[in-house]
């Protein structure tokens, strides 16, 4: 009973995050931080113990996808490479070092370059390294805001 608690309580927080990352609310001189990466990348990098199945992070994904699709313009390339990229990440982040806040950064920075260096070759998009740095860089800001919240909800689980 708990996973399904946990698991709805996730697909709403996605579907959440879909509607902000639209609306464009916390974007800086047109840098809108990527929320879903940070959510899925510290969905990611839980502790072993808490950590999800790829069934339920896949499921989390597809349901974000649809939420982008019904509230904002939805580009399937790049749904679909944020997607892939992400999944990739979640196994990636077994191997990682076990620290959760490092994995979580490694994870985030490393979605980050790869997403936009595989749509720069596969949708011959522009991948300008500057954007691509203030992207990872406003991230980690937001995410060393929000770790604290993020601990509380992960003691609750």
């Amino acid at each position: 009973m708990k996973e399904i608690y946990v698991l709805s309580s996730f697909l709403a927080a996605s579907v959440v995050i879909a509607f902000v990352f639209v609306s464009r609310v916390l974007a800086i001189d047109g840098v809108n931080p990527d929320l879903p990466l940070l959510f899925f990348a510290w969905l990611s990098s839980f502790p072993q113990k808490k950590r999800i199945g790829p069934r339920s992070f896949l499921f989390l994904l597809v349901v974000f996808s649809c939420a982008m699709f019904f509230v904002g313009r939805f580009w399937l390339p790049e749904i679909v490479i944020f997607d892939a990229v992400l999944f990739i990440c979640f196994y990636a982040s077994r191997f990682l070092t076990a620290n959760w806040f490092l994995d979580f950064l490694i994870v985030q920075i490393a979605a980050v370059f790869i997403f936009y260096g595989v749509s720069a070759v596969l949708m011959r998009s522009p991948f300008i390294v500057p954007f691509v740095l203030l992207e990872a860089v406003y991230g980690i800001v937001l995410s060393l805001i929000m770790w604290p919240i993020a601990q509380k909800i992960i003691a609750t689980l």
